[in-house]
Order: C-alpha cells, then sequence, then structure tokens
C-alpha cells in the first residue's frame, strides 16, 4: 500500500513538473510569431505612407531602420560566459 501512495505522489510531482515546461515552449513559438506579424505591419505601414506621399524618403528609411532594430541580437562570441556584460543577452 505505502508503495502504490509513493509511485502516485511521485507520477504526480513528474506530471506537475512537465506541464508548465511543456508549455513554455508552444508560448515561446507564439510569442515569435505574433512579434513577426507586429513588424511586417509596421514595415507595410511606412511603406503605404512613402508610396502615398506623406512621409518622406529619408523619413521613410530611418523608420525602416528603427523598425527592424529589434529584431536585431547581439551574436555570442567566445568570451561571454555567465556574469559577463553581455551573458544576460545571449542565448547559450
Amino acid at each position: 500500500m505505502l508503495e502504490f501512495l509513493l509511485a502516485a505522489l511521485t507520477t504526480a510531482t513528474v506530471a506537475a513538473l512537465l506541464i508548465p515546461l511543456l508549455r513554455s515552449r508552444v508560448a515561446a513559438t507564439d510569442r515569435l510569431d505574433n512579434d513577426l506579424a507586429v513588424y511586417r505591419d509596421q514595415l507595410a505601414e511606412v511603406e503605404r505612407e512613402r508610396a502615398a506621399g506623406t512621409l518622406p524618403e529619408p523619413d521613410a528609411a530611418a523608420a525602416k531602420i528603427e523598425i527592424e532594430r529589434p529584431r536585431r541580437r547581439p551574436r555570442c562570441t567566445a568570451t561571454c560566459r555567465p556574469r559577463s556584460a553581455c551573458w544576460f543577452r545571449c542565448s547559450h
């Protein structure tokens, strides 16, 4: 009887720990898709305003650079270690 109770508690604990881990992978994928959709929409809006003549060409170029900036990530280097200045930005 005791073995059955321990097995049931172990199974419940493992299940409770695995469920959030499996959900976070799906949420990360959805967030990435959402971010890409927002960036595409922003770029399309800049292009529409440029084509309509309400946004001058230099301003449109600057806006495109500014919109694309959050997508750029610093690359990890061999010197990037835990507790270093760039560690929190890198995905090891």
